[in-house]
């Protein structure tokens, strides 16, 4: 769910398209497609997974240390409202985007990112580990799996992008929710 998958593509992205109305699968295919080209990964998942549902094995323990098991996509956005486009920042200052599929059986929510707004320097990584009582030897896998995450500034222009397709897939009228955890 909110992983990066290092080595290979994200196998549940593909399976979300056949519950999506057929207008939408040329929108969202084009969606998954552009974002990875910037080097952004997207994820499908329901709102009622865990966490580790999505995660890859060798991943784990990265997220094991900032996530309880029982962690839901629900639970860390506060419930999933339609025409929501939720923005997220993890303890880690990860980010990530989320949104609700229309029209979707199961509900079904798509997940992009992990990325982060600005490199983190060593110092940072130091002190995200001790914000969040992490042991000193688990600093440079963490400091590697930061290092290939991609950067995105405020400005960037896949948030207009990412603005654009919202207002066609909800005809306009959406609203963004920041979420800080």
């Amino acid at each position: 769910m909110f992983i990066y998958k290092k080595y290979g593509k994200m196998c549940k992205v593909n399976n979300i398209f056949v519950e999506v109305a057929m207008f939408q699968e040329n929108e969202f295919t084009f969606l998954k497609e552009s974002l990875e080209k910037c080097g952004l990964h997207i994820t499908v998942v329901s709102p009622h997974d865990t966490i580790f549902d999505a995660v890859d094995e060798r991943d784990i323990s990265f997220f094991e240390k900032i996530f309880s098991p029982n962690t839901t996509l629900e639970s860390l956005l506060g419930g999933i409202k339609p025409n929501t486009l939720y923005k997220f920042k993890d303890s880690f200052s990860l980010l990530y985007n989320a949104f609700l599929i229309p029209q979707s059986t199961g509900r079904k929510v798509v997940v992009i990112g992990p990325f982060l707004q600005e490199r983190l320097g060593e110092t940072q990584i130091l002190e995200l580990c001790q914000k969040n009582r992490i042991e000193p030897r688990y600093q440079k896998t963490i400091n590697d799996f930061c290092a290939i995450l991609p950067v995105l500034s405020p400005y960037s222009p896949i948030y207009v992008f990412l603005d654009s397709f919202c207002e066609r897939m909800w005809g306009g009228r959406y609203t963004v929710a920041d979420i800080v955890s």
